[in-house]
C-alpha cells in the first residue's frame, strides 16, 4: 500500500497473510509501515489502515490485523490506537541464526 500527499511519496506499508489454526481464519500482518518524516501526525498511516481494512471487509476468511511495534515507539503506537487496533498480551521471539545489523 503506498499513500501520497500534494503529489508526493508519503508513506507505504506491506501486507501479508497466514492461516491461523487458533482462529480458524487469516491474519492479515502489517508489516514495514514507513511515513516520511515530513508527513508524520497528519493521518498518512491511518489512510493506508483504512485502505487495507476496506479490503479486509470484502473477505470472511480473514479474522484480524496485526502488527509489531517497537514498545518505545510511542508515536507509532497512538497511531496505531488511535486507528482502532489494540495492543495484545504476546511476546516476541527470536533466535539469530546469522548476524544482522
Amino acid at each position: 500500500v503506498v499513500a501520497t500527499a500534494n503529489n508526493q511519496f508519503a508513506g507505504s506499508l506491506f501486507v501479508n497473510s497466514f492461516w491461523l489454526d487458533l482462529v480458524n481464519g487469516y491474519v492479515w500482518w502489517i508489516n514495514c509501515v514507513h511515513v516520511r518524516e515530513e508527513f508524520r501526525r497528519q493521518g498518512i498511516y491511518e489512510q493506508m489502515y483504512n485502505f487495507v481494512k476496506e479490503q479486509v471487509t470484502k473477505r470472511e476468511d480473514v479474522v484480524a490485523l496485526r502488527l509489531i511495534v517497537n514498545p518505545a515507539n510511542a508515536k507509532a503506537k497512538d497511531a496505531y490506537e488511535k486507528a482502532g487496533m489494540s495492543q495484545l498480551h504476546y511476546l516476541l521471539y527470536q533466535e539469530k541464526v546469522r548476524t544482522f545489523e
